[in-house]
């Protein structure tokens, strides 16, 4: 029945110090594999994510994410990557890294209202279920994550730097709810100016129906430069299973007076096994 419950861990838990509509992973929506035989997984979908990130005027985001998993044993593999439709007056890199002020994305040339397409860069994760205890309905994964610099820098896609993560996720299930949350850290290679982070976030999904749930969940994280503050977010979800077929859809919204956007958007995968 688990199956049915459950989304996985990181279905709306923010990736490190980015909010999560501007950089979620296709294969974030994936659902939790129980069987230990081989899988694998193809997600897409199409988010629009709008905020200022601190500028005097908005920037529009829309992007088709695209991943590929793959688990075996307690062991889950995947690639990701999206391609990117930018209007606004920041950059791909301002949104992400939330770290440029408004004076700074007028030095790189963003001063009027810009459009911007191109892919992501692409990022390889492995996830390993550290401890698995079905019987009080406890598990607890460790997640690497490594982003390589694929996207485009002169159209500010990327910061031709390689980013590392890891995080800490745990699953508590209590009758048709689950409680989620994680704990993580990203490393952030290239220029001086972009620090370290780390990142908190809590939720619960609650089954409905046979195989429909839905779901609500806070995020907290620093930023990646100094003298930016910390944001916040809040995401509720709702996802219908249909065996090999999952459909996820979400709205967020960041706490009032942060760097971050409002956005939606819909994710689906299927699962060959």
């Amino acid at each position: 029945m688990y199956k049915y419950l459950l989304p996985i861990l990181l279905l709306v838990a923010p990736v490190m110090a980015e909010q999560l509509a501007a950089v979620q992973p296709a294969s974030k929506f994936d659902s939790i594999t129980v069987s230990k035989a081989p899988s694998l997984r193809l997600s897409s979908g199409f988010d629009v994510v709008r905020g200022d990130y601190g500028a005097t005027r908005a920037t529009t985001l829309s992007y088709a994410p695209f991943g590929l998993s793959a688990g075996i044993g307690r062991w889950t593999f995947g690639f990701d990557s999206r391609y990117i439709d930018l209007k606004g007056p920041l950059s791909f890199v301002d949104i992400t890294d939330l770290g440029l002020t408004q004076d700074e994305a007028n030095a790189l040339g963003f001063v009027d209202d810009t459009t911007t397409v191109g892919f992501d860069n692409v990022t390889l994760s492995a996830r390993f279920a550290a401890f698995e205890d079905w019987r009080r309905g406890l598990l607890i994964d460790i997640v690497t994550r490594t982003t390589l610099p694929t996207a485009s820098r002169a159209k500010a896609l990327g910061t031709g730097a390689i980013d590392t993560a890891l995080a800490l996720e745990a699953t508590q299930f209590a009758g048709r709810t689950s409680w989620f949350g994680t704990l993580g850290y990203k490393v952030r290679g290239g220029e001086a100016g972009r620090r370290n982070s780390w990142d908190a976030s809590l939720g619960f999904n609650r089954t409905v129906a046979r195989r429909l749930s839905w779901g609500l969940s806070y995020g907290a994280r620093q930023a990646s430069a100094p003298g930016v503050p910390m944001t916040h977010d809040v995401t509720v979800f709702t996802t219908l299973n249909l065996d090999a077929v999952s459909v996820t859809a979400y709205a967020l919204t960041g706490r009032p007076g942060d760097h971050a956007g409002t956005g939606a958007g819909l994710r689906f995968s299927y699962s060959f096994e």
